[in-house]
Formats: C-alpha cells, sequence, structure tokens
C-alpha cells in the first residue's frame, strides 16, 4: 500500500488560535510516491480593510521530515480579512519554493468545509519549500553543532496595487516538529510548531480576572466567599487532594471526599466565581509508596533515583511516586483522573493547574538537588518504564562528571526536560478526552534557568547542585508543551508562582520584550513574570502568575498594603500605568487574603479594570 499523501479534502474541525483558525487536513494515496507537502490555512475576519492596512503575521509553522512545509497559520489585524482578489504568500529566504494563497467568499449555497459564518476563506496552492536536512535527536528536535539556528521568512499580503509585509525568523533549534508518512486514506494531523511574532498586536483586552489561590479551604466560606465576589474577585480554585478523593490504588474515589469537592464548586458557581481546578497529585496516598516499601527490591520502581542512591522526597520528608517515567506511578495518575472525570463534569470547569507529582512543572529537591534519571528503567528501558517515555539517551553518565561531549550533555539534559513536560501533556491529553475545553495553567517555579545560565550548566558538565537539574529550564519547558484538537495557544496559559518577588532583577513586563534574544544578557536580567511573558509571548500563550505565598520570614511584607509592600509590587508588574501583561492574577493564598488585603486587592482591581 503507498503511503506518500496528498490533499483530499478539508475536515469540518475548527480549532481557535488566536486570531486565526486551524483547519485539520484529510489525506490520500497518490502516484507516484512522493513525500507528503501539505499548507492549510484559514483566517478570522471582523471587516473589510485595503491590503496595506493587513498586518500579516506567521503565527505558526510545520515542517515534514524532509523539511517540506506541511501547513501554517496567517493572523491579520483584528479588524481586517483578505478580500477576493487579494491574495497572501509566504516564501522561505534562500529559497526558490514559494506558497501562495488567494482569498474568496462564499454567496450563498452549502458551508465551505472548515468555513465560518462571515470569514474570508482561504483558496490555497503549495510549493516545497526543502531546507538543509538537520540533525535530529529521539523525539524529533534539531539538534547538533553544524544545523542551521534559524531560517528567514516574508510574508506578504497583495490586492494587485499595493502590498503589506512584515518579516519573521523560525528559531528551528527550539521549535522543529516533522509528521511521518501515514496509510492511505489516513489523516495526517499538521502539527503547530509555534514561532516568535515580529511584534504583538494592540488589540481590546478583556477585563484582568482575579481570584486566588486554595479558595475552596477559606474559613466560614459562606459569610466570606460573597466578600470576594463584592470586592470584585472573579475566580476561585479547588485544589483536590489525591491523598483523600483517591485512597486505594485503583480502589474507588472516596465518597466523602468527593461530595465535599462537589459541594464546593455548586457553592462557586452559585456566587458567581469561574473555577478554577488544582490536580493534587502531589497529596499522593500512602497507599501508593506501600506497594514498594522502601527497603525492598522494588522500591526503586515507583521512585525518582539519583546517581547515589537518594529517593525523591517532598520536603516535609514524605515518600514521592514518579508519574513520569515509572509505569506503575502513571497507571496511578491515570486512573484517578478518569475516576474524577467521571464523577466531576470538566466540561463545567474553566481551567485547571497543569501538575503532576509537584504543585508546579519541577523534579524533586529534596533530599537534595540532584539530577534523578538513575532508576533502572529509566537508565536502560523495560516494562518498568511508562510507554509514552524514553530511557535515557547516554544511561550510566553522571552530571557533573566527564564522560559526554557537551552535544551529548546538551541531548541528556534536553531529553530529561522532555520527559517532565511529556508527562504534563499527557495529563492535559486525557483531561482534553475527558470533556475539558477550557485554559490550562502550567505553574512555572519562581527560579528557573535561562538559556545563559543553561549554557555555562552545561559548560561546566551539568553540576547536580545547580538549577538546571531540577528540569526547570524556563524557556525548554515552553518549547515542548504541545496543543492539540481541543487545546490551541491561547487556551495555554504559563502561570508565574513568584509575581511581585523582592528582587534587583528587571521586574516589570514590556511589550517589545518578545524582541529580546532568550541568549542575551538583557533576557537573563527579567524578573519571574516578564521572563515567562516573553515566552507565552513568542508561543502565542496566555499569561497568568500569583504573588510568593505567605510564610513567617516575609509577613510583613506579605501584609504590607503600601506602595512598597508585595501586593503593590505584583499588581505593578500585572498592570503597570497604561498597560497590562497579564491575563489572570491569583493572590497566594485565599486563607491568608485578611480583610485589610481585600480591600487593597479591591482598589488595585478598580484601577485596573475600572
Amino acid at each position: 500500500m503507498p503511503t506518500a499523501t496528498r490533499l483530499q479534502e478539508l475536515s469540518l474541525t475548527e480549532v481557535p488560535l488566536q486570531r486565526a483558525r486551524l483547519l485539520a487536513l484529510t489525506l490520500e494515496a497518490a502516484e507516484p510516491a512522493t513525500k507528503p507537502r501539505l499548507l492549510g490555512l484559514s483566517l478570522e475576519a471582523d471587516g473589510v480593510v485595503p491590503a496595506t492596512q493587513v498586518r500579516p503575521r506567521l503565527a505558526s509553522l510545520s515542517l515534514s521530515e524532509n523539511n517540506d512545509v506541511l501547513g501554517a497559520i496567517l493572523t491579520v489585524s483584528p479588524a481586517g480579512k483578505l478580500e477576493p482578489g487579494q491574495r497572501f504568500s509566504i516564501t522561505a529566504a534562500g529559497s526558490s519554493g514559494s506558497i501562495t494563497g488567494y482569498a474568496f467568499e462564499q454567496t450563498g449555497g452549502p458551508a465551505v468545509p472548515g468555513g465560518l459564518p462571515g470569514s474570508g476563506n482561504i483558496r490555497y496552492g503549495v510549493v516545497p519549500l526543502t531546507l538543509p536536512q538537520p540533525i535530529y535527536d529521539s523525539k524529533g528536535k534539531w539538534a547538533g553543532a553544524d544545523s542551521p539556528q534559524s531560517l528567514e521568512f516574508a510574508v506578504s499580503v497583495t490586492d494587485g496595487t499595493s502590498t503589506s509585509s512584515a518579516t519573521v525568523q523560525v528559531p528551528f533549534a527550539s521549535h522543529l516538529r516533522w509528521t511521518q508518512e501515514q496509510p492511505s486514506g489516513k489523516a495526517l494531523p499538521v502539527i503547530n510548531a509555534p514561532i516568535p511574532l515580529p511584534g504583538p498586536e494592540p488589540v481590546p483586552q478583556a477585563p484582568l480576572r482575579v481570584g486566588t489561590l486554595n479558595t475552596n479551604s477559606v474559613g466560614n466560606s459562606a459569610t466570606v466567599l460573597p466578600t470576594y465576589r463584592a470586592g470584585k474577585i472573579t475566580d476561585a480554585m479547588q485544589e483536590w487532594r489525591m491523598s483523600s478523593l483517591y485512597p486505594t490504588p485503583f480502589g474507588a474515589i472516596d465518597s466523602a471526599s468527593l461530595d465535599a469537592v462537589l459541594t464546593k464548586l455548586d457553592q462557586f458557581r452559585t456566587l458567581g466565581f469561574r473555577t478554577t481546578i488544582g490536580l493534587g497529585m502531589h497529596y499522593q496516598p500512602a497507599a501508593l509508596a506501600a506497594t514498594r516499601p522502601l527497603g525492598s527490591s522494588g522500591e526503586k520502581d515507583i521512585r525518582f533515583v539519583s546517581h547515589d542512591g537518594l529517593l525523591g522526597k517532598y520536603a516535609g520528608g514524605g515518600d514521592m511516586i514518579d508519574m513520569v517515567w515509572s509505569a506503575d506511578g502513571w497507571a496511578w495518575c491515570q486512573d484517578y483522573l478518569n475516576k474524577m472525570a467521571d464523577a466531576v463534569d470538566l466540561s463545567k470547569v474553566d481551567a485547571i493547574r497543569v501538575t503532576a507529582h509537584r504543585s508546579e512543572v519541577l523534579y524533586p529537591e529534596n533530599p537534595s538537588t540532584r539530577l534523578w534519571w538513575h532508576a533502572p528503567h529509566v537508565q536502560n528501558g523495560g516494562a518498568g518504564l511508562a510507554g509514552d517515555q524514553d530511557p535515557a539517551p547516554f544511561p550510566g553518565w553522571v552530571g557533573g562528571t566527564a564522560g559526554l561531549t557537551l552535544d551529548q550533555r546538551t541531548v541528556q539534559h534536553r531529553w530529561y526536560v522532555r520527559s517532565l513536560v511529556q508527562r504534563h501533556n499527557a495529563i492535559a491529553n486525557l483531561l482534553n478526552a475527558r470533556g475539558f475545553r477550557g485554559t490550562f495553567l502550567w505553574p512555572m517555579p519562581g527560579v528557573g534557568s535561562k538559556p545563559q545560565g543553561l549554557a555555562a550548566d552545561l559548560a561546566d558538565l551539568l553540576p547536580q547542585t545547580r538549577v538546571s537539574a531540577r528540569g526547570v529550564a524556563w524557556h525548554l519547558v515552553a518549547d515542548e508543551i504541545t496543543v492539540g484538537p481541543y487545546r490551541a495557544p491561547n487556551q495555554i496559559m504559563l502561570w508565574a508562582s513568584s509575581v511581585g518577588e523582592a528582587t534587583t532583577l528587571d521586574r516589570v513586563p514590556s511589550d517589545a520584550d518578545i524582541n529580546v534574544p532568550l541568549d542575551s544578557t538583557t533576557y537573563s536580567r527579567f524578573g519571574s513574570l516578564r521572563t515567562i511573558k516573553t515566552l507565552a509571548d513568542r508561543h502565542g500563550f496566555r499569561v497568568g502568575g500569583e504573588n510568593p505565598g505567605y510564610s513567617s520570614g516575609i509577613a510583613t511584607d506579605y501584609n504590607d498594603t503600601s506602595s512598597a509592600g508585595m501586593m503593590a509590587r505584583a499588581l505593578a508588574e500585572v498592570a503597570p500605568a497604561g498597560a497590562r501583561h497579564v491575563d489572570r492574577f491569583d493572590w497566594a493564598h485565599g486563607t491568608t487574603l485578611t480583610p485589610e488585603l481585600l480591600t487593597a486587592l479591591t482598589a488595585h482591581i478598580t484601577r485596573i479594570n475600572g
């Protein structure tokens, strides 16, 4: 059976993507056999403007295994669309190939496949753009010192008499994906590979959403939560606890704990809050660890293991089950989430914090920072390794020691980060499959490595005491986050956990940050929110965040409602005078939001939203 493919039809699948809509493609076999070369584009349209007022952006690009262009998404200004007679083109610098599409409108009859009422739909043509052959790692990422770092594309819109153009660069080292050939009659998905945009478009912003963490734990909630709504708080967060909801591996959900969850969600909705769920798998049932007791021959089957035999633990010393690589840990995770999805209507949930064994996307830090890839199944594969994960590319290597080249250390570390993010992607996939259609919040740790710091760590043999050993290379995490049929980039929110931090770093974001090179000293000086917003802008993700939570060491700063306190600093980052850089801000936590802090928070919300 031939496996080469050609375009057969546009499906009716519509996926919102920023201000564009991706059209899925269905393929059939073609003769003579060739590599698949496809392109599908769609534009959102709200008005009619001349071509000179259309600001084109190449928002997403997909490539085949041979570097042929598979798919792209073009955005225009919110007030504009392509009219009959206008056309767009995408050209790769240094290549003779180009892609040109023409706009048309339907004036009657049945719906155009993939079209939307009132939309300008795109008729498209395909010319392959063959790029330099890259060096790939095990997951299809561009790797190797000899590979080009970027490719320049020119994007233009013309109506025959005038033209509007923009130039963008695709950084392949971070964003390349490929799609393999498929058997006849099978769908070949268009994979979105986000690239930096030349600059954000001025669009009307919805009001800032404001919530609190752990809203479900607020005492005397019947009295207190109405004061939150009166204080202009829009979002409430409920954190589940796996330990109480799922006390036994593969057992039933505890009915009393579930009733408490459902009651609180009903209370939130009755009061008009939008709801966010924290999955709570960092509250792990003791019964999971008991299946492989410490000291048993199988203790390493379900735990994070360092080179010197340490097992990953929580700050309080409790066992931490490995949900990244362990086949059993991942099976428990899936069983828990599926059973909770049976009981909770996820279609009515507005947002979910994507977490696994930690409350943020990172590896263990206790008993001390280590590289946790030394369990036997992680080193060598086998039945104990979760089926969606790969074993270590270079088994036996210990971080901080010689034995690998710089390129090999880079591949090993990238695999380490990818494994962590892959687990969170898989959790998001599961929840989408169970009906969730809202926004995924990706909690990014307040401290992470940036390109300059990671490069130094890798050059120093990746010492295990460095922050890079925690898997917190912010830019790599963002690169590995995937979208899907029910998860467009604008349904992903990178979440900064240290908004308003007391630091000498450059904290307040700017719209111009999207153009700052990630490997620059300027970027290395960005604070937590500014760092994460820059990545979100580059990927088309949304951005939100929370302040550092209460502790006795920062109590004075935390409770200070003056312009020098934590709250004022946080809201100055979120929305400085004349600008706003965040879609949502949550105060950490609802349990420590005093009446005085609530009054101050309401004043900030009023300043920002009116």
